[in-house]
């Protein structure tokens, strides 16, 4: 099993019991009082780059200063039966793991795989304090972090310091993120949570990223003492925040088109561009200066075909 990768991609059946928490999850403790910490990857099977970061991660780290730090490969299943020929196709099994995080998840009777492994993680994940959720993109693209709306989301994003664009957005009409779960999302809650998308799919410096966000997020939360090349060979611009204002989804599956192939954060400076057609609409930038974000490659009914995103100086 390969992707775009100088190596076979790691095999994780040596973590299927590697924790009482939960299968496929690796577990630490701290000598000292702290926070539960959970790293979710592979929440998508066909994202490997995750995969490879965790399994580095569980290779190197033999302890936490403080509380619990859990690595977790969330959809074990498809991955291991991801194809590099048909790499889009590897996502999941039967339904799309990270649009199932809704507050009746333990009770809404769904009996797909994806759900019934959701259930398994909810425990964890009710308990956890601070979530990092590893991804990738369709399209190659500058690594972006997703954040709530909170302040306590923003903080999270600075601490880590990594990667250089944050992007709050609000989330999927079609279903409920991980990071968007109960606890990462009311006021009533502290707990934080930050997706990071890495890159590329079949794109080796996805790992690379992936790893990155990882050591400086533990080092962040004061977990860890990174390896030096986690912080020193990253370059330290200002971060960028932009707030989604607009996320499209097609009519129906055929309706759908790109005016032509758009990049991932790709900057519009004119209001009224032409970006794409849904059946009899025309979708046209909504104001100056509007961001693309993350234009999918075959969009689809009931899923996100692009977002519009505002720079902003500040996200208060």
């Amino acid at each position: 099993m390969r992707g775009n990768f100088d190596r076979p991609l790691p095999d994780l059946s040596r973590y299927r019991q590697a924790s009482v928490v939960a299968p496929y999850t690796v577990s630490y403790e701290g000598k000292l009082p702290g926070p539960t910490v959970v790293i979710t990857a592979i929440i998508h099977g066909n994202e490997w780059a995750g995969a490879v970061a965790l399994d580095n991660l569980a290779q190197q780290l033999d302890h936490i200063t403080a509380g619990q730090l859990h690595l977790c490969f969330a959809h074990h299943e498809a991955y291991g039966r991801y194809d590099p020929i048909q790499p889009l196709a590897g996502r999941y099994l039967q339904r799309d793991m990270n649009r199932l995080w809704s507050d009746d998840l333990m009770s809404n009777g769904d009996d797909s795989w994806e759900a019934q492994r959701a259930r398994e993680l909810a425990p964890l994940i009710d308990r956890c304090d601070f979530l990092l959720d590893l991804h990738t993109m369709v399209r190659p693209g500058p690594p972006l972090a997703f954040i709530g709306k909170a302040s306590r989301h923003r903080d999270l994003a600075q601490s880590v310091g990594y990667p250089n664009w944050i992007v709050v957005d609000p989330g999927h009409a079609s279903g409920q993120r991980l990071t968007d779960y109960k606890q990462f999302r009311e006021d009533q809650f502290y707990a934080s949570a930050l997706l990071v998308e890495c890159g590329g799919h079949q794109e080796a410096s996805s790992a690379v990223v992936a790893e990155r966000v990882a050591w400086r997020f533990l080092q962040s939360l004061h977990l860890v003492d990174p390896p030096l090349e986690a912080v020193t060979l990253v370059d330290k611009p200002p971060q960028k925040f932009v707030r989604t204002t607009h996320t499209l989804s097609p009519s129906n599956d055929n309706a759908f088109s790109f005016a032509r192939p758009f990049q991932g954060l790709e900057l519009l400076p004119e209001m009224g561009t032409l970006v794409a057609t849904d059946g009899g609409n025309v979708i046209r930038t909504p104001y100056e200066n509007c961001v693309v974000l993350m234009p999918a490659i075959l969009p689809i009914t009931d899923d996100t075909a692009l977002r519009f995103a505002r720079v902003e100086d500040r996200i208060d």
